[in-house]
């Protein structure tokens, strides 16, 4: 019976432990926050793409990033925010990212500007996604994630509402690395796990004295 008890005792303290951390990811809406929390310094602005605006095919790979939609290359012709290179698809882009990525941000716009909501969804190593909404119209919207607590971003997809427009990106950043913990959670130290579990075990034998 004490036995019993004390397994009882280490299984509710394990799956304590377990359930305070788990892999996910972070959202930013600026490129200071995600500059400031993130600290990136690789990118890609595609400002050596053609003013013309041609076909590039299926797949586009720099820096290791592997860029793949149906693609086409831009340079100005559309406005201050277009004014100089851009990467866009008849169609959402898929961007696969380098090992141990642990943070990405870019640009994303809807080129023609029909009514549209433009989203950016994340994926990490473990499963885990986070949609984040950018904006309605032809002016690029700012998209940034990070994983925490050793998870990384594996790839990236651009979508949009409307039919009759290109995704259009542009100003990619990405960071490698270790994933950070998560900002916003309190680990408790080892020394307070031990106390915790050392409090439920003397919990099962008080128990166990009463009903001897």
């Amino acid at each position: 019976m004490k036995i019993k008890l004390l397994k009882s005792a280490i299984i509710a303290a394990s799956i304590a432990v377990s359930g305070i951390a788990n892999a996910g990811l972070i959202s930013y809406n600026t490129l200071t926050e995600y500059l400031t929390a993130t600290s990136a310094t690789n990118l890609i602005n595609f400002n050596n793409q053609p003013s013309s605006g041609p076909s590039i095919g299926s797949s586009y790979t720099e820096s290791g990033l592997v860029f793949t939609g149906n693609l086409r290359a831009g340079n100005g012709n559309v406005g201050a925010q277009y004014a100089d290179g851009y990467l866009m698809s008849t169609g959402n882009i898929n961007i696969d990212l380098l090992p141990n990525t642990v943070s990405f941000a870019f640009e994303l716009g809807a080129y023609y500007g029909n009514a549209t909501t433009l989203t950016a969804t994340a994926f990490t190593s473990s499963g885990a996604n986070l949609q984040f909404v950018t904006g309605t119209s032809t002016t690029f919207g700012f998209a940034g994630f990070s994983a925490t607590n050793g998870d990384y971003i594996t790839s990236v997809v651009t979508s949009q509402t409307s039919t009759s427009n290109y995704d259009a990106i542009d100003d990619v950043r990405w960071s490698v690395g270790a994933a950070p913990p998560r900002p916003d959670m309190n680990v408790p130290e080892p020394s307070t796990f031990a106390i915790f579990a050392l409090g439920i075990m003397g919990l099962a034998s008080r128990r166990f004295k009463k009903q001897s």
